[in-house]
């Protein structure tokens, strides 16, 4: 009986890994360079050099992944919506009181944007004081 178990989690494994790939495969990808540390979701990024890559949804769950600084890391956007920039692809930081917060993410020609939220003790504080700077993205977009 264990075996068989194992054997199930194995396939359903393999079949979640392989529709990750096929995913990845027709991802939107970009790169960016980050001036400061800023908050992309639940994700803690550090000035440096990063690629940004957006796959298809899969099981209507849409995935940001950032990979900069030897690290890959992941992030769920608050919203995905058509993108009113077919030929601008950037990242939208919000500057609340020196932390800078990804409020928004316009992904070039894979025609999507995606909204991240800012986290609730800020909230305030960035509706009455925001400073809004863009760090362009380039190239790479498949979608």
């Amino acid at each position: 009986m264990r075996f068989i178990k194992n054997r199930v989690f194995r396939f359903a494994g393999l079949g979640i890994a392989l529709a990750m790939s096929a995913s990845l495969a027709l991802a939107g990808q970009g790169t960016f360079t980050l001036p400061v540390e800023a908050h992309l979701g639940n994700v803690t990024l550090t000035p440096g050099d990063y690629r940004i890559i957006t796959p298809e949804a899969v099981g209507g769950v849409n995935v940001v992944y950032v990979y900069g600084n030897g690290k890959l890391q992941a992030t769920l956007p608050l919203g995905v919506g058509a993108r009113p920039e077919p030929d601008r692809s950037y990242l939208e930081l919000v500057d609340v009181g020196g932390n800078y917060f990804v409020r928004k993410y316009n992904a070039g020609v894979a025609g999507r944007a995606y909204t991240f939220d800012i986290p609730k003790k800020f909230r305030h504080e960035a509706v009455a004081n925001i400073r809004v700077t863009s760090v362009p993205v380039h190239g790479g977009d498949v979608n």
